[in-house]
């Protein structure tokens, strides 16, 4: 019995031996850098809710009449992404711990048209108001991002990490709005609206996964999922008022947009020893 158990524990230690990562010798211990390409999948979360009041006569006469419009809609723009990175990791059998710094490059720009027709009647006379809402929201196409990456070796050769960090990106984003009336013919002409009139930097935290493997000596190829939410922006109150043959639209607009990116990439990483 003593003799199996040995038979079966010394070629078990054996092998424990040969799987363990060592510090100094491991590829993954010190500074690398490198590039990457994959696909960027952002996507925008709107909602809008607007109210157009349309009136007749003055004072006393004065008559009004309102009418909702809201929309909840989902913007999307596919994109190719290219990334170089630069990072230092440390290694503790079998633990990993790494910090990186990354530059993505991508081209990000959504529009979303809606339109919406209601009817109000001030004074009884019938009037069919149409919004046309036009909004754009556009990315700056290099993003920097900061990382944590704690991981775990499968083998020598290969490391399954997860990340953690934060991006930051500029962004700009303005809704065009256009009211027609029917009775009588008023119109509103289109009337951008800019957040703060300049382009606004959000930060966004970053999640993700990936998978580095050993090629050669010093060379490394990764596969690389991140989910990046960025903090939502609010466009202010918009108002817009014209006035034709005695009858006054105002229109009272707001919007919010949540933007996010899914990305998933391929790189080659070099590491210095």
């Amino acid at each position: 019995m003593k003799k199996y158990s040995k038979r079966v524990l010394i070629p078990a230690i054996l092998l424990a031996a040969t799987t363990t990562v060592n510090a100094n010798e491991c590829i993954f211990n010190g500074f690398y850098a490198g590039a990457g390409v994959g696909g960027s999948f952002l996507s925008a979360h709107e909602f809008t809710n607007t109210t157009a009041t349309v009136s007749t006569g003055t004072g006393v006469g004065a008559t009004s009449a309102s009418v909702p419009f809201s929309s909840n809609r989902s913007l999307r723009k596919n994109s190719v992404m290219g990334s170089l990175y630069l990072g230092y990791g440390s290694v503790w059998d079998p633990v990993y711990l790494g910090l990186e710094a990354s530059l993505k490059f991508s081209h990000g720009k959504m529009r979303n048209n809606d339109t919406a027709q209601g009817v109000v009647a001030p004074a009884g006379v019938t009037t069919t108001v149409t919004l046309t809402k036009t909004t754009q929201t556009k990315f700056r196409p290099v993003e920097f991002a900061l990382d944590i990456r704690p991981g775990v070796f499968i083998t020598k050769g290969t490391l399954l990490y997860a990340r953690v960090g934060a991006a930051w990106n500029r962004f700009r984003a303005f809704t065009s709005t256009n009211v027609t009336t029917t009775t009588p013919s008023l119109a509103i002409a289109p009337q951008n609206q800019t957040l703060v009139q300049h382009a606004r930097k959000r930060a966004g935290l970053r999640l993700g996964l990936g998978l580095e493997q050993e090629i050669c000596e010093n060379w490394v190829v990764r596969g690389d999922y991140v989910y990046t939410h960025f903090r939502k922006l609010n466009l202010h109150p918009n108002t817009l008022t014209a006035t034709a043959a005695g009858v006054t639209a105002t229109i009272n607009s707001i919007s919010r947009i949540k933007p996010v990116n899914h990305a998933v990439m391929l790189g080659i990483t070099y590491y210095w020893k």
